[in-house]
């Protein structure tokens, strides 16, 4: 995983130009402090010319200066963090065939794909995934893209056709932002990159004024700014430049396919199958790999297919947790039932020791949007205590809570649909089963969803008006498939994947999440609802698919998560106690300070 950036010109690239590009790339060291790499290309001739800067590894130093003669419109740059080939060959960009390659992420699949190039007279220099990347697309084009089982986002210079190929994963968990001009068209990992080009940037206030009056991040494609955008996922963009034609295309859609034939049994075999390959993919590195474990369904699922690994027996596998000790908040003990049973090298750490106003600000500066509460502020000091440990590799539970209905909103929507739909028997089957488990009056349970009902019917019927985006992604949704869908896809995890790549790259940790395989992905919005809440229980295929895990977790009855106690947080942070809709306010305050261009 690293950093990319891409500057494409009409007019002929200058010392200026170059310069800020430099000052772009440095702002992103933390994302790749292993190397740096810049190319200049001329997209009419294909010419390229490579430039030293400071980091460039001195096996690549190709003792070449930019001179003002130079005519040159493109420049690919690059921040590395080796992860696969950690020799000086990993280095990007990388050029094979006329083509370049500037690339952040992994393809988990690559051992498969160079091993079927090979099949076709392909050679190999190099044990990285960049250059089966790079291959892959000289043989199959943008077809190539489906073969891709990872995470990414990259520019790519097609020397042959002469185009420039822009590409982001299926489901964004790599950031990518574009910038246009009529003069330029940029391409970049973060935001704070587009600072250094000294571009006029704005606020978005509507987006603004969203997020304070209803906690929405509009971080599908949208960004807090009118000229940022945030390229596709699952999506390609060609820009041809001799044309002065730019065509985006999606390569793939997400779709709530759902079968209510499916066998409970077979689909579950399938599911242990899918997942266990999924964690075995994530393993392949050349560097240590550690998991966040916090004793929930999501993290201790995923420990325990690791264990059933080979590496897991060779290496002493390092855990990393974040706990509150004497708060509501705390899950030390269910972290320490699974110390208990598997052989781990633990380290802990609590956030609320590290906690102050700069330090807050330095988390915002990492992720980039204002947070609503203090749970990415403890992923934050997490992901530094990580590095801190020299591991560069973290497995994480990211994605499960929105394939397999993990939040107790996605309860409350399966019951309103089973009213809609008019099951009503299986209705009150569900709410006194969850009411037990959750130790919530009955009577209370009934209010709560018939007055979600109502407000269902409310917004459907236009008696009551909110912002479209909400709308159409939560207000006039009936099922829970359809709204998973859209917490998947739009709502919840765009902003979690956000805030995991920021945290964990502010300090160099690359996070690999096995739930975000999209074989998982598919077979999750394929199953029936039923199969996902059941008896009251969320995630009830997951917690059925567990072999090893003890029942204390298996079954447990909270969700935390990345839970942290807000009172207390926000008190160190502002000195007083705030109501969420202030904390908001206080944070978009700092957001905006920050990034005021």
């Amino acid at each position: 995983m690293c950093g990319i950036l891409s500057y494409y010109s009409k007019c002929k690239i200058t010392a200026y130009d170059l310069q800020n590009f430099k000052l772009s790339l440095k702002s992103i060291k933390h994302r790749g402090p292993d190397g740096e790499g810049v190319v200049l290309i001329n997209t009419k001739t294909g010419n390229s010319k490579v430039i030293d800067t400071v980091d460039t590894p001195i096996e690549c130093f190709s003792k070449t200066k930019f001179n003002e003669n130079d005519d040159f419109n493109l420049i690919l740059g690059h921040r590395r963090l080796k992860i696969l080939d950690l020799s000086f060959k990993g280095h990007q960009p990388m050029n094979f065939n006329k083509s370049w390659l500037t690339y952040n992420g992994e393809i988990y699949n690559y051992i498969e794909i160079r091993n079927e190039l090979k099949s076709f007279g392909y050679n190999f220099i190099t044990d990285s995934d960049t250059e089966v990347l790079l291959k892959a697309y000289d043989h199959w084009g943008v077809n190539s893209f489906n073969k891709f089982n990872g995470m990414w986002s990259f520019v790519l210079w097609d020397g042959n056709k002469k185009n420039i190929v822009i590409s982001n994963d299926r489901y964004g968990i790599k950031p990518l932002y574009k910038f246009y001009t009529k003069k330029v068209k940029i391409y970049f990992s973060e935001i704070k990159q587009l600072k250094s080009f000294k571009e006029k940037i704005t606020f978005n206030e509507k987006n603004c004024k969203l997020f304070i009056d209803t906690g929405y991040h509009p971080l599908e494609t949208e960004t807090y700014f009118n000229e940022i955008k945030r390229f596709k996922k699952g999506a390609y963009e060609i820009v041809n430049p001799k044309k002065d034609l730019s065509i985006t295309k999606k390569y793939y859609y997400l779709y709530n396919q759902t079968n209510n034939n499916f066998s409970f049994n077979k689909t579950l075999q399938e599911f242990n199958n899918l997942f266990q390959d999924a964690v075995s993919l994530r393993t392949r590195s050349d560097v240590e790999i550690g998991i966040a474990i916090s004793g929930g369904v999501d993290s201790s699922l995923v420990l325990e297919r690791f264990t059933n690994l080979n590496l897991f027996k060779d290496s002493n596998l390092q855990s990393f947790s974040a706990i509150f000790p004497n708060t509501d908040a705390d899950e030390s003990f269910f972290i320490n039932k699974l110390l208990e049973q598997f052989q781990l090298k633990s380290n802990f750490i609590n956030p609320l020791e590290f906690l102050d106003f700069d330090s807050f600000k330095d988390h915002i500066y990492a992720i980039e949007f204002p947070p609503t509460s203090m749970s990415y502020y403890s992923q934050y000091i997490l992901n530094k205590l990580i590095n801190q440990c020299n591991v560069k590799v973290n497995l994480g539970g990211q994605g499960a809570d929105e394939i397999f209905g993990g939040y107790h909103k996605h309860v409350y929507v399966y019951l309103r649909s089973l009213i809609i739909r008019g099951k009503i028997i299986k209705y009150l089957s569900e709410a006194r089963s969850f009411s037990k488990l959750k130790r919530i009056s009955l009577i209370i349970l009934h209010k709560i969803i018939l007055d979600d009902i109502v407000t269902l019917y409310s917004f459907k019927l236009g008696l009551k008006e909110i912002d479209n985006r909400l709308l159409k992604y939560t207000f006039k949704i009936d099922k829970l498939s359809e709204y998973l869908l859209s917490d998947f896809d739009a709502l919840t995890l765009p902003v979690f994947l956000k805030a995991d790549d920021g945290n964990s790259m502010a300090f160099g940790v690359e996070t690999r999440l096995p739930f975000m395989d999209y074989r998982i992905v598919k077979l999750g919005f394929s199953m029936p609802e039923n199969f996902k809440i059941f008896n009251g229980w969320n995630k009830y295929i997951l917690r059925k698919s567990f072999k090893k895990i003890n029942n204390e977790i298996k079954w447990r009855k909270d969700k935390k998560g990345f839970t942290s106690p807000f009172d207390e947080m926000a008190y160190k942070v502002f000195n007083k106690l705030e109501t969420e809709k202030d904390f908001r306010k206080k944070s978009l305050n700092i957001f905006k300070d920050i990034f005021s261009y």
